[in-house]
């Protein structure tokens, strides 16, 4: 097996880096942030729904 030079070498990484940054985003990725982001703002995604929806929010 040959060794590869140093610039193939960068070549490939440089390749698979490209192809993974403008990749679209998977499900798992897309859910992840989902649940992240809406858990971090879950107050005021109550609140909003509460509003939108018109019903009552639960009282502190």
């Amino acid at each position: 097996m040959a060794a590869e030079s140093p610039a193939d070498v960068a070549s490939e990484a440089t390749n698979l880096l490209s192809r993974q940054l403008w990749a679209p985003p998977t499900l798992d990725h897309m859910l992840t942030h989902l649940l992240i982001w809406e858990y971090r703002n879950l107050p005021r995604a109550c609140k909003a729904l509460a509003r939108g929806r018109q019903i009552q929010a639960i009282p502190r």
